[in-house]
């Protein structure tokens, strides 16, 4: 018997789909990024502007910006 295991590192959006398997899982989401495909600088830009945004006004557009921007930063941070 052979096993091979992975890791990766994803930044998700919600809602997410998950489905599991014997010897595969499935994710659907509405985004999916690999930690290898994440500007951290810009993700930072993004987290900037949007809590720019948040205190001046109640935005849920860039409150949004600002949960897609953490989960990307955060994704970074991992492993």
């Amino acid at each position: 018997v052979q096993t091979r295991l992975e890791a990766h590192v994803i930044a998700m959006g919600m809602p997410v789909k998950l489905s599991v398997n014997d010897d595969h899982i499935k994710i659907l989401s509405d985004l999916a990024e690999l930690k290898s495909q994440i500007d951290v600088d810009r993700a930072k830009r993004a987290e900037e502007r949007a809590e720019a945004v948040i205190r001046t006004e109640d935005d849920t557009t860039a409150q949004a910006a600002l949960a897609r921007a953490q989960a990307r930063l955060k994704a970074t941070e991992q492993l």
